[in-house]
């Protein structure tokens, strides 16, 4: 974590110090009375190889793969052969080369493919730069971006690095990616669904719309699983237990290896019932994975016929993703998404087999940052896409329950994370094996970042990204 923490604030400082101009003191150019930046330092700090050519009296700069030439007697530059004009050229003293913050900032974003000048075009020169960086330190073959505002009707996604390490194919808004438990607050839209179409209520026990549903009582623990609602489930209040007492992955066929397998929902409620209450319900915040498969059950009764794993894939493909237009999302993994899979990895140099999660409401979900871009515009919006105008609004407020012990707040299928700045960053994250992902918002002003890898080792990678990206976006777009 160190490595990150100083390699990243270097990063951050050399952005910092260009955006806003910081002056560069040097004795040589002091008389200039100019505020300038060190080429060769400041684009080798950022991994690129930079050359003096005495001949002609240029400097040439290679980065991702992108070439920039700058000459110390014009104002002209060349980006892949391409040509573009600085506002102030750069200046050449004490054996130095230096250039202006504002030429600096444009060069980068030329080497990036970035419209300079574009909206939010520093947050997605960040998102360039800092991909490279954590891909390398958290060992992460590949990495999906998505940039969204809809108040400037703007959407941005970005691949980085390879869906496969052996073959290099580079990872594109169409790599499926595992979402982990992002997939938490696609079920819950599918809850909220239900409710504001009057087939279910938020606080009515759940007995009553599943019969079946039942936990052992215990009078040491207290509490009673007959007056559990679809609200406590929704925000981890239920008391419900985490997960199965298991001693291997593929205890209660929680996973498979060949293919998902239906028999984890189909028997879970039989399997539930032998487990007590962790906590009584309503009185303790508690994350279940659990209490998440058992809302899916809930849909899956309300809306099928007995088979719990079908009935729920196919809600959620007629109710959600067919009509949000996300045509490389579902809860499971079919086969015509198999060879736009990103590989899993343990590293980047270790790809591994994918692990069929059967837990689908809680964490099965699969997608690409293109479709995850529709779905973060929709909800955005908040104006009558999958949900009722005003419903999201209502799903990201934080539940009236004391979450001081959970370090944050949840509602209704959506987290408040906690920032360096005063914005309070709303959505999921998701974990599990070989991938990892953030779906994060600011509501207020209409941003949301999505960011998704698919390396064991990659969950701080993604997490540092997506709140980073927010918080530069947030700030950009205020004009801060």
């Amino acid at each position: 974590m160190k490595r990150i923490t100083e390699r990243v604030v270097a990063l951050l400082l050399i952005l910092i110090m260009a955006i806003t101009n910081a002056t560069i003191v040097n004795a040589a150019i002091e008389a200039q009375d100019s505020e300038l930046i060190p080429i060769r330092a400041t684009f080798e700090s950022l991994g690129a190889e930079v050359g003096w050519s005495a001949e002609d009296r240029s400097i040439t700069v290679v980065l991702a793969g992108n070439t920039l030439v700058l000459f110390a007697d014009s104002q002209s530059v060349y980006v892949n052969n391409e040509a573009a004009t600085l506002q102030e050229g750069i200046l050449l003293a004490d054996g130095l080369s230096f250039i202006h913050p504002d030429d600096y900032l444009y060069t980068l974003m030329l080497l990036m493919g970035l419209d300079a000048g574009g909206h939010l075009s520093e947050t997605l020169l960040e998102a360039n730069l800092l991909a490279p960086i954590l891909m390398e330190l958290f060992s992460v073959p590949g990495m999906i971006v998505a940039v969204v505002d809809v108040r400037e009707d703007f959407a941005w996604i970005q691949g980085f690095g390879y869906t496969d390490t052996e073959q290099n194919i580079p990872v594109n808004e169409n790599t499926v990616f595992g979402i982990a438990s992002v997939s938490k607050s696609v079920t819950a839209i599918a809850i909220m669904q239900l409710v504001e179409n009057g087939i279910m209520d938020l606080d009515t026990p759940i007995v009553e719309y599943l019969p079946d549903f039942s936990l052992q009582l215990s009078t040491d623990l207290g509490g009673d699983y007959r007056n559990i609602t679809t609200r406590m489930l929704l925000t981890h209040t239920a008391g419900i237990l985490t997960q199965f007492d298991i001693t291997s992955i593929f205890d209660y066929d929680y996973f498979s290896l060949e293919g998902h397998s239906p028999d984890f929902m189909n028997l879970f409620l039989e399997n539930l019932a032998q487990y007590y209450l962790e906590s009584p319900e309503g009185e303790v915040f508690s994350y279940s994975n659990n209490g998440y498969v058992l809302l899916g059950i809930l849909v899956a009764a309300m809306t099928g016929n007995d088979n719990f794993f079908d009935d729920f894939v196919r809600y959620a493909d007629e109710h959600i993703f067919v009509p949000a237009g996300m045509t490389r999302s579902s809860f499971i993994l079919r086969d015509y998404l198999m060879p736009h899979l990103a590989t899993p990895h343990w590293d980047a140099d270790t790809p591994d087999e994918y692990i069929f999660p059967n837990g689908l409401p809680t964490g099965s979900m699969v997608s690409t940052g293109y479709d995850m871009a529709r779905l973060m515009r929709i909800l955005l919006n908040d104006d009558g896409g999958l949900l009722a105008a005003g419903t999201v609004g209502l799903m990201m407020q934080p539940h009236d329950f004391d979450f001081s012990d959970a370090g944050f707040e949840y509602g209704l299928g959506f987290a408040h994370f906690a920032t360096e700045s005063e914005l309070t960053a709303i959505g999921h994250n998701g974990q599990w094996h070989h991938f990892n992902a953030y779906m994060l918002f600011d509501a207020e002003s209409g941003l949301g970042v999505f960011v998704a890898n698919n390396s064991f080792t990659g969950y701080d990678a993604t997490s540092f990204m997506a709140l980073t990206l927010l918080q530069i976006a947030a700030m950009e777009r205020s004009g801060r």
